[in-house]
């Protein structure tokens, strides 16, 4: 199921000597369900058991879909429907590496551990992705997969920052790191102890349709190693593939990498690029 350019190399639009990324996380949903307990455990798992030799089985993530009907700003109700399916994950012997299946989507991502390395970059993380997929979707019903084809693609990035200027107790101002958040002139406002944001943007395609969203999330944190405040960033884009191929769907998440690491560099401010070793291309 080749398709061309599933195998070029993205570009590197942006890149920092020092990130502070701690997750990576590359998954794709499809149109309904296309596998089943004993597919993923006795096909799949016996594929990539060597490399991911733990497992473990909890409730199933809810839906990567984005709803773009216009609601009201006030008060409304939502009704879920309870999902009985199951969420598999896979697990690699030094817990950097995982793979998490459910009935009708597929998730790989790298996470930084205490003892881990540095981060791996996107290309690593990319063909961990591209080599597993093709795993998955050769030990799954053909005819299946055709009946529900990817239907949404999401790249999720995970920073850990520590405030440049925060003492304990306080995080600091977010301003010092994120060029949204500004501080506004006033002699009133006491000091700032933490700060939570959020903010979505709406992606649209080539015909203007709304085809997705980008979420940015600042919350505060603890960092962990030496129980510094700090924040934790995340920046997510969920949209839909331009196919049904394996190409389509990382042609999908070069996309949404490449609009993270460029609003990633927008974002922040100049001293914060300085602590990373910002490297433009």
């Amino acid at each position: 199921m080749a398709d061309q350019n599933s195998e070029a190399t993205p570009a590197d639009p942006v890149s920092f000597e020092s990130p502070p990324v701690k997750q990576v996380v590359l998954g794709v949903e499809f149109s309904g369900q296309v596998a089943d307990e004993a597919t993923m455990l006795a096909d799949f798992w016996q594929q990539i058991r060597t490399t991911y030799p733990a497992f473990s089985k909890g409730p199933a993530m809810g839906p990567m879909a984005e709803n773009f009907d216009l609601i009201s700003t006030g008060p409304r109700v939502r009704l879920t429907v309870v999902n009985e399916s199951s969420l598999y994950t896979f697990l690699s012997e030094d817990e950097h590496w995982r793979v998490q299946v459910q009935p009708n989507r597929f998730v790989v991502g790298w996470a930084q551990t205490d003892e881990a390395g540095p981060y791996p970059r996107y290309r690593k993380i990319r063909r961990r992705f591209q080599e597993l997929y093709r795993i998955f979707t050769d030990v799954m019903d053909t005819e299946i997969l055709k009946a529900h084809p990817p239907s949404w693609c999401a790249t999720t990035y995970v920073n850990e920052i520590a405030h440049p200027k925060s003492k304990d107790p306080f995080h600091g101002p977010l301003e010092d790191i994120l060029l949204l958040v500004r501080k506004p002139k006033s002699n009133t406002l006491p000091t700032v102890e933490d700060t939570t944001y959020r903010q979505r943007h709406l992606l649209r395609s080539n015909n203007g349709e709304p085809c997705g969203r980008f979420y940015i999330n600042a919350d505060p944190m603890w960092i962990t190693e030496n129980h510094i405040p700090g924040y934790r960033l995340t920046l997510r884009a969920v949209s839909r593939p331009d196919g049904k191929s394996a190409a389509a769907v990382l042609r999908c998440q070069d996309k949404g990498r490449d609009l993270i690491v460029r609003s990633f560099k927008d974002i922040t401010t100049p001293a914060m690029h300085e602590q990373w070793g910002l490297q433009e291309s």
